[in-house]
């Protein structure tokens, strides 16, 4: 009775601190909820700041797209404006020539003239318009920059650790490699030689900058000795991206020499386990 009861009560206290483990887990579990939705909130909130500035930069584009049709629209009736003060100088001249008599020569010329004035303020009603337009344009133009320059302040104010200033790097014209996005450069950042991929300006858009945003973000919290070392981000200017300089390349390896089966196995395999 007495082992008995011993080995009752080690399992009554094995059983007391399993339950103090299991309070201890669901506490933990309820920390990790709290801060799960407090995670979430940001995000929501940072999702409807985006929706925002999204819909203004497709109200701008598609104000902007409408501003070229009407100036489409207004050019192409000063052409004909054009062409009919054309034909009126060269009636004028004929009539000019021509044998009328006094009176009619008379109202000839004041009926022709009412046309050309009034063909001229047309003509200077639809400059004035397209003026207006090109304006329009400009200032839609400006408000399109202000909104890529608020999408970038954006960035910025989320991603801190990533934003690299211009004047700490010193890109040279030593040039590794050249593709669809952009070119890469040596650069020597704080004194060490380093790589910079400095994007084509003419690929830089609302999209494009979208994903350079979600690269950085996904590259700044990505570590493996397998990926290249992302160091940071010049946002200002023609975007471009800092990462770790190799001393080589694959392509230089293989015009040095063809890769066996075993090493083809073996970057293989390193390839897998960093995309793993």
């Amino acid at each position: 009775l007495k082992q008995a009861n011993q080995i009752q009560e080690k399992i009554i206290t094995r059983f007391q601190d399993a339950d103090q483990n299991q309070q201890q887990q669901i506490q933990e579990l309820q920390k990790l909820n709290r801060e799960l939705n407090k995670n979430i909130e940001v995000l929501q909130r940072n999702n409807e700041e985006q929706k925002t500035v999204n819909q203004m930069q497709k109200q701008a584009i598609e104000q902007h797209v409408t501003n070229e049709r009407q100036l489409q629209v207004l050019q192409k009736a000063n052409n004909e404006l054009n062409q009919l003060l054309e034909e009126l100088l060269c009636k004028n001249q004929e009539l000019e020539k021509a044998k009328w008599t006094g009176e009619t020569n008379a109202r000839l010329q004041e009926a022709k003239q009412r046309e050309i004035e009034e063909l001229e303020r047309i003509n200077s009603e639809l400059n004035q318009n397209i003026e207006e337009i090109r304006r329009e344009n400009e200032e839609l133009q400006r408000i399109k920059r202000q909104l890529q320059q608020q999408i970038l302040l954006q960035t910025q104010s989320k991603n801190p650790h990533w934003i690299i200033k211009r004047e700490e790097v010193e890109i040279t014209q030593e040039s590794i490699g050249k593709g669809g996005w952009g070119e890469v450069k040596v650069a020597i950042f704080r004194g060490t030689r380093v790589a910079a991929k400095c994007l084509h300006e003419i690929i830089v858009s609302d999209y494009n900058m979208s994903i350079f945003s979600r690269e950085m973000d996904i590259s700044s919290r990505i570590r493996h000795p397998n990926l290249l070392q992302f160091i940071g981000s010049i946002i200002t200017g023609n975007l471009t991206l800092i990462l770790e300089l190799m001393p080589t390349s694959l392509r230089k390896e293989l015009e040095k020499s063809p890769i066996t089966r075993t090493q083809v196995l073996s970057i293989a395999r390193d390839v897998a386990s960093a995309l793993n």
